[in-house]
C-alpha cells in the first residue's frame, strides 16, 4: 500500500525509505519467503527460505541456502544456525561482525 515493494527480475526488492513495516507484503507472500524483521539494522540477512537439501536448491535457485553451515562455524557470536538445511540468524546475539557474509558460498546472506 505503500508503494514499496516492486519485482525486479522476478525478484521482491523493497525500497526501505516507503516501507512502514505494515506486513501486508508477507502476510500475502504465496511461498512465506518474506518476513517482517525487526533489530536488524546494519546485520546480515538471510535472503531465501528454501528448506530443501543442497541439490533440490541448486535446481531451483541458483542463490539459495544450501545448508553448508559454514556461516554457523564462522559466527563468533554463535548467531547462525542452520536447522532444516536454512540459515537462521538470532538477532539477540548477533553483532553485525559480517562474517557470515564473507563465508557464504551462495551470497544469500548479505549485509543490509
Amino acid at each position: 500500500p505503500f508503494d514499496a515493494m516492486h519485482i525486479v527480475d522476478g525478484v521482491a526488492c523493497v525500497n526501505v525509505a516507503k516501507c512502514t513495516g505494515c506486513g501486508a507484503c508477507a502476510a500475502v507472500c504465496p511461498h512465506g519467503v518474506i518476513e517482517i524483521c525487526s533489530n536488524t539494522e546494519n546485520k546480515p540477512k538471510v535472503l531465501c527460505n528454501n528448506t530443501e537439501k543442497g541439490a533440490l536448491v541448486m535446481k531451483e535457485c541458483q542463490t539459495g541456502c544450501i545448508g553448508c553451515m559454514k556461516c554457523q562455524k564462522t559466527c563468533p557470536s554463535e548467531a547462525i544456525k542452520v536447522t532444516n538445511n536454512l540459515a537462521h540468524i538470532d538477532y539477540d546475539k548477533c553483532t553485525g561482525c559480517g562474517a557470515c557474509v564473507e563465508v557464504c558460498p551462495k551470497h544469500v546472506i548479505v549485509k543490509a
